[in-house]
């Protein structure tokens, strides 16, 4: 109700008796929503703060306002030194007008989303604060008055229907009728309940009510917990003041359990493509069993054979186990072997990942649990400087002018490759010849370089990272086990007419890991 008519017109008359006589020292802007004036007489200082969002608008009357030495703009430069010299409320409309000096008026416009400050010399209008709001470029401010019919006879065609009478008595004023049965009476009830509640209005009393966490409510009329105020100044500041706290704590929690939310449905995801990779893998072809049965039957085996069919010594039956052609029987059975060597790694790190993120989601939904203990902003802002929430070291980036993003792991700094120009850019430029280079095998990708130090060795939990890391931006981010070229960055060629981020390598390590996720 900060912004109804009825409490508008309580507000508006105690400026009028405030700020006569004022001047208008200073008026400016540090954000395109929010607009000061500052008033002076003698040495009093008044301060009007318009906050007029489209999401909320109020009026705010702070003691002092501080202003940053940058980032601001001078407004409504024709009012500076102009003293006030009335103030008008609009009758039955959510504006007001300060009346100054040499036919100056600065009307204040609180409708909601459209709320606005304009400045007009006669009917003409000077300057505008908001001017995305087109249809304010034509406003006449002689037509918001407005007038209602408050006779019996009007009252009585209308059936008592308050809402009828004028939208000016808005929904706070209609859920008060409500709430005392208002429908209920006969016309002659409703009649005499109408005049006490219009008196009721012209009362000068003021309540505010807070909520843990919700917004504060600033009303005419005494509701449970509700504090009494005399003047709408006070009551309308310390509104604003717990309706700002109010509005960054719900920003912040809102922020904070999306972030917590998001992790959450992200490590279901993981598990869920984990776990259906670890079936596919089950039902897939047991290489070491074809591997054994090739090196039993290697004098049976024909050179040259695309496929064979052997006795399975497990089970009594034949077996048919592909082979390729261009390989000798021993060298189809080493491949099974390695297939087989490289299948366990791969179960084993899903089996891991799958443990680990099970374990992620648990912790991140205790955390969503113990968000709701913290009741006040600071409390939750402690929670965010404690990094409850915060992303590992996987996410500390260097500035974005560097062709690469930087990580760091263990105290070693890891730079990946952002496309395949700034590749090019990385390997040539950036990294050192000693540098490890690493690159997700025969497929497309980004280039990663662990930058060395003196007299260290980098441990291999800083080379599965980084190699992971080049698993998950490449080709083969999808897959559950990737080959990753390990080697000296001394060992990387770019020959003339290689395409961008292509490169040849002369001397090569090859490790699996899982794509970092």
């Amino acid at each position: 109700m900060h912004n109804n008519y009825f409490f508008l017109r309580h507000l508006s008359r105690i400026l009028e008796h405030k700020l006569i006589g004022y001047e208008l020292i200073k008026s400016y802007s540090q954000n395109k929503d929010e607009l000061v004036l500052a008033f002076l007489l003698g040495e009093d200082e008044f301060y009007i703060n318009a906050a007029l969002r489209s999401d909320f608008s109020c009026l705010y009357f702070p003691e002092n306002r501080a202003r940053s030495k940058r980032n601001y703009a001078f407004l409504f430069k024709d009012l500076d030194g102009k003293k006030v010299i009335a103030v008008k409320q609009n009758r039955y409309d959510r504006s007001f007008l300060i009346v100054f000096e040499q036919d100056y008026e600065l009307l204040f416009k609180m409708h909601g989303n459209r709320a606005n400050v304009l400045l007009f010399r006669g009917n003409k209008l000077v300057e505008i604060f908001k001017s995305v709001l087109k249809n304010d470029l034509t406003l006449d401010p002689s037509e918001l008055e407005k007038s209602i019919d408050l006779s019996l006879e009007n009252f009585e065609s209308k059936n008592g229907d308050i809402a009828k009478i004028s939208p000016v008595f808005g929904k706070e004023i209609q859920n008060r009728a409500d709430k005392d049965r208002y429908s209920k009476l006969s016309i002659e009830q409703k009649w005499i309940y109408f005049n006490n509640l219009l008196k009721e209005l012209e009362e000068q009393s003021f309540y505010l009510t807070k909520s843990p966490h919700k917004n504060p409510s600033l009303s005419l009329f005494q509701t449970e917990n509700s504090i009494f105020y005399e003047n709408p100044i006070h009551c309308i500041n310390d509104f604003f003041i717990e309706f700002s706290k109010n509005h960054q704590y719900n920003i912040l929690f809102d922020r904070l359990q999306k972030e917590l939310n998001g992790r959450v449905k992200k490590a279901k995801s993981y598990i869920q493509a984990a776990e259906k990779s670890l079936k596919k893998i089950g039902n897939e072809s047991n290489y070491k069993h074809w591997a054994d049965l090739v090196m039993a039957n290697l004098h049976l085996i024909e050179k040259g054979a695309s496929s064979t069919i052997l006795d399975d010594f497990y089970s009594d039956q034949k077996i048919k186990v592909p082979l390729k052609k261009h390989l000798s029987p021993q060298k189809n059975a080493e491949n099974y072997y390695r297939k087989s060597k490289n299948q366990r790694i791969e179960i084993e790190n899903l089996e891991k990942n799958i443990s680990e993120k099970k374990a992620e989601r648990s912790n991140v939904e205790n955390e969503l649990t113990e968000l709701l203990k913290y009741p006040d902003l600071k409390s939750l802002r402690d929670l965010e400087n404690k990094h409850l929430v915060k992303s590992n070291d996987k996410s500390s980036h260097l500035n974005a002018n560097k062709p690469f993003k930087e990580f760091i792991k263990s105290g070693f700094k890891v730079w990946l490759g952002r496309n395949a120009k700034k590749n090019d850019e990385l390997t040539l430029k950036y990294a050192s010849k000693n540098d490890l280079w690493l690159h997700a095998k025969d497929v497309s990708g980004s280039h990663v370089v662990i930058k060395e130090q003196a007299g260290k060795t980098i441990p291999k939990n800083v080379i599965e990272y980084a190699a992971s890391l080049a698993a998950a931006y490449s080709k083969r981010k999808t897959e559950s086990l990737c080959p990753v070229i390990v080697t000296q960055k001394k060992f990387v060629r770019k020959p003339k007419g290689f395409p961008p981020g292509a490169v040849k390598v002369e001397k090569e390590e090859v490790i699996m890991v899982p794509p970092l996720t």
